[in-house]
């Protein structure tokens, strides 16, 4: 009798651990290589956003995800292409940097004639803060919107 309950408890265990098996694995893979994926300086693109402050308003959203999915990165950086005329696109990028607290949209502007990239719009804001970047998202506002928060307008 003691024998037939424990073969009963073993088998009943064995069933248990073939079906938690599939779903505790892949739990644990997924909690531990979480914040793997985000290294010192994160980096990514966006696709084509539409031109002015649209592709602003775009990179800025994009900006505070990552901001709160990677906590402890230094330096995030959201690239982007927006339209310059037909067939012509601009490289664009919004970063921020966690230690220097600074926040930096820049735009390379295509000259057709000369086939070169040449610098195009800068504008740098400091005392830039995760929480100042995603109140700016959550409004959907732009980088003007920065300086509503505290944060200084250093543009050249």
């Amino acid at each position: 009798m003691i024998m037939r309950h424990t073969q009963y408890a073993m088998k009943k265990q064995k069933v248990w651990l073939l079906f938690l098996i599939p779903v505790i694995i892949p739990l644990v893979v997924t909690i531990m290589t979480r914040n793997k994926s985000c290294s010192s300086q994160v980096e990514v693109y966006i696709g084509v956003q539409p031109a002015g402050v649209q592709s602003w308003k775009a990179s800025l959203q994009r900006l505070s995800q990552e901001v709160q999915r990677c906590p402890r990165a230094e330096k995030i950086i959201v690239r982007y292409k927006v339209p310059l005329g037909p067939g012509v696109l601009a490289h664009a990028a919004s970063s921020f940097r966690r230690s220097t607290r600074t926040t930096i949209y820049y735009r390379q502007e295509h000259q057709i004639r000369a086939d070169r990239y040449s610098e195009g719009s800068n504008f740098v804001f400091t005392k830039v803060t995760d929480s100042a970047i995603n109140s700016v998202a959550a409004q959907n506002g732009s980088f003007d919107d920065l300086v509503k928060l505290g944060c200084e307008d250093n543009s050249p």
